[in-house]
């Protein structure tokens, strides 16, 4: 063949170098890259919006962003963290009757 006769190289052992060398790397990276990432969005994701959350919201596990830390959103929060995890709530809170 011509690759053979100028470049001494085999066209067969260049296309399963692609397949089995470099393929694999590159979907590895890929699905390990995606993983971290969605670990990382999920754990800080905003309660309220897609947004990165950097705020705490007082005697939740949730986080807000910039947009939603405000005390009526953040008041928003703790009703609905109170109404959908009743018992982490009030282990959060320490049992106190002030925060609902």
């Amino acid at each position: 063949m011509f690759w053979q006769s100028w470049f001494n190289v085999d066209p067969h052992h260049v296309l399963r170098s692609l397949v089995y060398d470099i393929w694999p790397n590159i979907a590895a990276s890929a699905i390990l890259g995606t993983a971290i990432f969605w670990r990382l969005y999920k754990k800080d994701k905003c309660a309220s919006c897609w947004r990165p959350g950097v705020h705490r919201v007082e005697g939740t596990h949730y986080r807000t962003c910039h947009k939603h830390s405000n005390s009526v959103d953040h008041k928003k929060l703790r009703e609905q963290h109170r109404r959908k995890y009743p018992v982490e709530h009030k282990l959060l809170n320490g049992g106190k009757r002030g925060c609902n």
